[in-house]
């Protein structure tokens, strides 16, 4: 016997959706009153889509249509590798914070809330944004070594996203972000 969840997921995978659907979703809408910051960075979100668009997606559809977890597993893929090999061709000039450093703040935020409110707003923001940023460096290399590094060839890439597919869906992490992030969001939203 199947879950709900279990069912709803299987109805969502194997429903047939429209390319040109699957566009909305991936798409800002610009407005001239936008900031220019904001309206250059809606185009180039818009251009690297359209990329995507026409040369991963609708050759892989029939006729405008696509399995929905097929569409997404090649967003996955295709948004991934563009964030992935970018923070390796950068990582010499944005570095991984060091072990030691994560190990103690993992080891901190273990203790009570009541603890951790001493320390202040700015020495836990500074501590969760290294953790944040350890946890991203790991997972950036986890994935480029288990998936990107294996192939410049994106059908690979998609081949190795199923036997993967616990590191791209965020589930191996280094130490318990949820909780990290629960204390440290908890502290520093609730101010005096």
């Amino acid at each position: 016997m199947t879950s709900f969840y279990q069912d709803v997921e299987q109805k969502v995978n194997t429903t047939i959706i429209n390319i040109e659907d699957f566009r909305k979703y991936h798409t800002n809408e610009r407005n001239e009153n936008d900031p220019m910051y904001l309206f250059t960075v809606k185009k180039l979100n818009n251009d690297r889509y359209e990329y995507f668009h026409e040369t991963i997606l609708k050759p892989r559809s029939k006729d405008g249509k696509i399995m929905c977890k097929h569409a997404a597993d090649l967003w996955i893929v295709y948004d991934d590798s563009y964030e992935v090999l970018n923070s390796v061709k950068h990582s010499e000039h944005a570095r991984k914070p060091v072990k030691e450093d994560v190990d103690y703040w993992v080891k901190e935020f273990e203790k009570p809330i009541e603890e951790l409110y001493e320390y202040g707003n700015v020495v836990i923001s500074s501590a969760y944004g290294l953790l944040i940023d350890y946890y991203r460096y790991n997972m950036i290399e986890q994935k480029y070594t288990r998936i990107y590094s294996k192939s410049d060839n994106f059908d690979d890439w998609l081949a190795l996203l199923d036997k993967n597919r616990t590191l791209i869906q965020g589930e191996e992490v280094p130490f318990n972000i949820q909780m990290v992030t629960e204390k440290a969001s908890t502290l520093i939203k609730t101010r005096i």
